[in-house]
């Protein structure tokens, strides 16, 4: 009985885990990027640390007034939201500040589309510390499912 117990548990974790690997994977491959919001400026609607997938895919003429877009400002990447449209030209600003930022073409790159809150610090330190060794991890745990397991009630003819 706890043998089932285990073995199912295990199985769970392992679905689990090659789930998140898949949808990552597909995320990615179909032009989403993820990124970390580190900072409050846009709290309370997108909180600190949250992972957000950006669409690299949409255009900066297909972005409305009211859309969080990320756009790169000397290196840094940021995420705010599209105030007004001037000329083919965002003015862009977080909720709590009254910063402004034009975004034109050249520094857009994407609009936000999934956010996962406070998962961002978990994210980023497996992107920066143990990517290899989540990787790792997650490879021995499904090669040892795939260890058989001996069965004492099972007959054998």
């Amino acid at each position: 009985m706890l043998k089932t117990t285990i073995k199912n548990i295990y199985m769970v974790f392992c679905a689990f885990i090659i789930a998140v690997v898949v949808a990552l994977g597909v995320a990615v491959m179909c032009g989403y990027k993820p990124k970390v919001l580190v900072s409050e400026s846009m709290e309370p609607e997108v909180i600190r640390d949250s992972l957000v997938f950006v669409d690299t895919h949409t255009k900066l003429s297909e972005v409305s007034v009211g859309d969080n877009i990320v756009f790169d400002l000397d290196g840094v990447q940021i995420l705010h939201r599209a105030k007004e449209i001037k000329d083919g030209t965002l003015i862009v600003s977080g909720i709590k500040g009254t910063d402004e930022t034009a975004v034109d073409e050249s520094m857009f790159i994407g609009r936000q589309s999934v956010v996962f809150p406070r998962i961002g610090k978990s994210f980023l330190w497996l992107e920066k510390n143990g990517m290899w060794l989540a990787i790792s991890l997650a490879v021995m745990a499904i090669l040892i499912g795939c260890i058989p397991w001996k069965d004492e009630n099972r007959k054998v003819s």
